[in-house]
Order: structure tokens, then sequence, then C-alpha cells
């Protein structure tokens, strides 16, 4: 979500400590799974892999379907995995104005209606995890579990310095692009920025709706402070907390194996009563 992972997925810089062997299958540029829809005014992108309950994954800022690579090739042996580029993201058309979070969760249930998946379960990394969050608010029907990681509920709880450092790197993004410098898409870096230095807006009253049960997870190192994701969890009405000790904001590829087989084992377990 923020300044740290914007620059790992835009410029290459990898920081996980990665255990599983890596996919072969090229998620996120796969012409034998992608399909384009005419979502919200948009083409929205996305690749579908497996079959059985449909399971939804939803990668973070500035990424992409090939960020949620471990989890799709995991799943996908026994789930129909439904991956989507956010708005703006990977192959998905930005479309116009200014992106927001409330958009890009609309768009998720949009398509999921022309897939006519039914209730789905969401795997949902940074600000994935607030589309999904989002999702289950603005459109319950469509969602049975969410299992989310490193994700928050406004800017104000990100650990200090992360907005002005963020807010630095916008004013930059805005120079290179009035300058008209193309070594980067800067258009798309200001519409991230921006992105996460005005949103979400996710109140106390809004978790208490989310009925859905939800794994709520972060790294022992994640960039999201601990303090914020227990809150979240706390928040919600039918929620389990699990923290990844050793791992940081990305446990998800940090720890792939023991990620999937937690989110896993949450999805399986029996209904709440």
């Amino acid at each position: 979500m923020f300044r740290h992972l914007l620059l790992t997925v835009l410029f290459g810089v990898s920081c996980a400590l990665l255990t599983a062997a890596e996919p072969t299958t090229p998620y996120g540029n796969n012409p034998a799974a992608g399909h384009y829809s005419n979502v919200d005014g948009i083409r929205l992108y996305y690749e579908v892999y497996g079959s059985g309950a449909p399971l939804v994954v939803l990668h973070g800022n500035g990424g992409s379907i090939a960020s949620m690579r471990y989890q799709i090739d995991f799943f996908r042996s026994h789930r129909r995995v439904i991956a989507i580029d956010s708005r703006g993201h990977g192959k998905s058309e930005m479309g116009p104005g200014r992106l927001t979070y409330t958009q890009m969760a609309d768009d998720v249930a949009a398509l999921l209606a022309q897939l006519h998946t039914g209730p789905a379960d969401f795997i949902g990394w940074s600000d994935g995890g607030i589309v999904a969050l989002l999702v289950a608010l603005r459109h319950p029907a469509v969602v049975r579990r969410l299992a989310i990681s490193g994700a928050n509920l406004s800017p104000e709880a990100l650990a200090p310095g992360d907005v002005p450092s963020m807010k630095a790197d916008l004013l930059n993004a805005q120079s290179k692009l009035a300058a008209g410098d193309r070594s980067q898409p800067w258009a798309r870096i200001c519409q991230y920025l921006q992105l996460m230095i005005t949103q979400p807006h996710i109140t106390a009253a809004d978790l208490k709706k989310i009925t859905a049960p939800t794994l709520v997870m972060a790294g022992g190192h994640d960039l999201i402070p601990a303090a914020h994701t227990r809150a979240i969890a706390a928040g919600l009405p039918h929620a389990i907390l699990h923290v990844f000790p050793g791992a940081g904001h990305a446990a998800l590829q940090e720890v792939p194996d023991e990620f999937n087989a937690v989110v896993d084992g949450f999805f399986q377990a029996p209904e709440p009563k």
C-alpha cells in the first residue's frame, strides 16, 4: 500500500525473501486465461483459473494480478480463481476522473454479477484488502468470506511520516509529468499516490455493518501499525486475527506456503454460529 510497496512494484525493487517455487504460469499476462469486461465505463482485465467455489484475488497499490501469483497458483487446484487487475492497474483502463477505492469495489461487484458467480470468497492484499472490505460493505450479497492482509481504514492510520513522504513523491511525479518525462508512467503514479494520500475513509460504524466472516492478517513487521490491524479485527463482527511473525507487508509473497495454508483453512472452516 504506500510508498515502500509502490516503489517495489513499479520500479522492480524486490524486498521479499521468497520460500516457494516461482510459478511458471505467466499470471497477469496469460492470453489463455485472460478476459476483458466492460464495467462501469472501462475495460476491466481479469484472468480465470480452475474450477469450484469462486475465489476473488485483489492486488495492492501499483500492482497487478502478477502480485498474487502464489495465491492463484495454490488455490486454482481446488477453486475457481478470478484474479482482477483493479481499475487503472495492470491491463485495466483507468477511466476519467480521480481513482477511488469505492469505484474499484463497485467494478469488482459489477464483474461478479456479469460472471454470475454467486457469493465468493476474497483474498485482498493491502489496497486489495481495502477494496474487499468495501465490496463487503457496499455489495454484501456477493461476499461469502474475506481474507485481508495489510489493509488500513484511513490515511491517518498509517505510520508517522508515510503520508508526508508520499506527498513529496506526488510533487515529484507531478513535476515529471509536467516536464514531459517518459521514464515512468507518471500520470498513473500520480493517481496511485493521490489514492493513498486521501483515501480510504472506512469508519468504525462501517466495520460493524460487514457481517461476512473475515480473516484479518498482517506481517509481524508490517508497514501498517499493529495496533491498527488489531483495531480492524476488533471492529468487525466476525473476525479472526492472524499475524505472520517474521514477515513484513508482503507476507503473501514472503511466506506464501504459510499464508496460503492459513487462508485455505479459514475458508474451509465451518460456518460460524
